[in-house]
């Protein structure tokens, strides 16, 4: 975990939030396992907040933690520090969210391990251990002075 905001936070997000209900919102985050169900969880404590008034940004992120039986607002710093992610990581998930606050699935398929038979393996390496070895053209041994010995 990273050390958080610092001591001038306007917020006084460590003077709210002790060190060990850090590291228990941090082992609940990381032990989901299930990476929709980690953007599930930035999604309910992280909420898009949009601006009154006419400026070039339009929209503010509020985030939050769940600590003690309700939510308590923190700042963006001690929120990503304790969860140990990036401020990348938030905007992905947050630009995968649809109109009526779902998450889209994840169109990406798990890797298929395909593995051949120990027999099949040793099968191939006797075959190329039939092959004479020759010694690498990069090496001396070929090589005598400015001409080429034919081998």
């Amino acid at each position: 975990m990273k050390p958080g905001c610092g001591l001038k936070c306007r917020q006084k997000c460590h003077d709210r939030i002790s060190p060990e209900q850090r590291e228990q919102i941090l082992s609940s985050f990381w032990q989901l396992g299930n990476l929709h169900l980690q953007k599930q969880f930035l999604i309910n404590y992280v909420k898009i907040t949009r601006k009154k008034q006419k400026s070039k940004k339009k929209k503010n992120l509020r985030y939050s933690l769940h600590v003690d039986g309700h939510d308590m607002q923190v700042c963006q710093t001690f929120f990503l520090h304790t969860l140990s992610i990036s401020h990348q990581t938030v905007q992905t998930t947050l630009g995968k969210v649809t109109t009526n606050g779902h998450l889209v699935r994840e169109q990406r398929k798990p890797p298929v391990f395909c593995r051949l038979l120990e027999q099949v393996r040793k099968d191939v390496r006797n075959h190329i251990n039939k092959f004479p070895t020759v010694p690498s053209h990069y090496s001396g041994i070929r090589q005598q002075g400015n001409t080429y010995r034919k081998i």
